[in-house]
């Protein structure tokens, strides 16, 4: 008897893991891509667009496509997984961009603080704490930034530049844990 034919979706999945294999992610994406739109209901060719652009470091990719595989299998662990660690360093990223900008009263400020209180809500109080070794570096960061330096006339600056921290979540409060 021979074997049953492979459906498109079938031949399209075969194509793509061998061009995955190849190196050729581009072409796999592409038909990765394909084989979605062949098969609106599975989840395969969206996790492993997602593994792809994980393992480049594309997190915005990353969240769009493990997205859309936890929609088809919400009980995929890998894509939860990949999921809350891209959005993480999309977070951490563009925290640390915001860090200098802040104001004490902004929006952007409310957000973050609301960030951190989810993330110490869900991985514990200690989510910000550094490893040991840092924390005392941290700490004559935090004392140099707290004493600015008084000019001759005695008055002091309008606003002291915010300190260079290594960790962007040391600036929101409550970061002590």
């Amino acid at each position: 008897m021979a074997p049953a034919p492979l459906s498109a979706y079938q031949r399209t999945m075969h194509d793509a893991n061998a061009r995955y294999e190849a190196q050729d992610l581009a072409g796999a994406k592409q038909l990765y891509r394909q084989a979605a739109g062949l098969d609106p209901r599975a989840a395969e060719p969206w996790s492993r667009l997602a593994r792809i652009d994980f393992d480049r470091q594309n997190y915005g990719y990353t969240v769009v496509y493990a997205h859309e595989a936890l929609q088809r299998d919400p009980a995929d662990a890998a894509m939860q997984s990949m999921l809350t660690v891209s959005g993480l360093r999309i977070a951490v990223d563009v925290l640390g961009r915001l860090r200098d900008e802040m104001s004490q009263d902004g929006s952007a400020h409310l957000e973050a603080q609301k960030l951190a209180a989810t993330m110490r809500e869900v991985l514990g109080p200690n989510v910000f704490q550094p490893p040991a070794a840092s924390r005392k570096a941290r700490r004559v960061v935090r004392r140099r930034a707290s004493k600015p330096a008084v000019p001759a006339d005695g008055a002091l600056p309008a606003s002291a530049p915010a300190p260079v921290l290594s960790n962007p979540f040391e600036a929101l409060p409550g970061a002590d844990g």
